[in-house]
């Protein structure tokens, strides 16, 4: 969450509360973040009467201000619940949704592109594809006509 630098800064109390809730991966070294999470799978930290981002607020705890309006804190560990300052580095959100693709996290289409059959199972095969027109959106050919003939009846 992006806040003004004119929010007060972190106290000692907070900090630690902070850290007590991270523990080290010796295997990856990551510091992970061990209490809530949001639904999108990060860490999530209640300060100042707001949840934060885990790994945000290690940030800012470790810069002592937040990424600047533009920039978010990514990972270059990969791991959503990683809290350690090594691993966290600013990127614009072009940036960070790139490094996402590259490293496989995320997949154009929210995945829809690798699909290869149709909720009913049929295969999405040339012959079986109907592109909208002014999209990249696909549909079952065999859906649609199916569709087409419980209209008419």
């Amino acid at each position: 969450m992006q806040r003004s630098t004119t929010y007060r800064t972190a106290t000692d109390t907070v900090s630690s509360r902070f850290w007590s809730k991270t523990k080290r991966n010796e295997q990856t070294g990551c510091l992970e973040w061990t209490a809530g999470f949001s639904s999108n799978g990060y860490g999530s930290f209640k300060w100042d009467g707001q949840n934060q981002s885990a790994h945000t607020f290690a940030w800012f705890l470790y810069t002592g201000d937040f990424a600047p309006h533009g920039m978010d804190v990514a990972h270059n560990c990969n791991n959503k619940s990683c809290v350690e300052w090594t691993h966290l580095y600013l990127a614009t959100r072009a940036q960070n949704t790139r490094d996402a693709y590259r490293d496989g996290l995320m997949h154009p289409n929210n995945g829809n592109s690798a699909k290869t059959h149709c909720p009913k199972g049929h295969p999405y095969s040339v012959d079986n594809v109907y592109v909208r027109a002014g999209t990249n959106r696909r549909d079952c050919r065999t859906c649609r006509s199916e569709y087409a003939k419980r209209r008419r009846n």
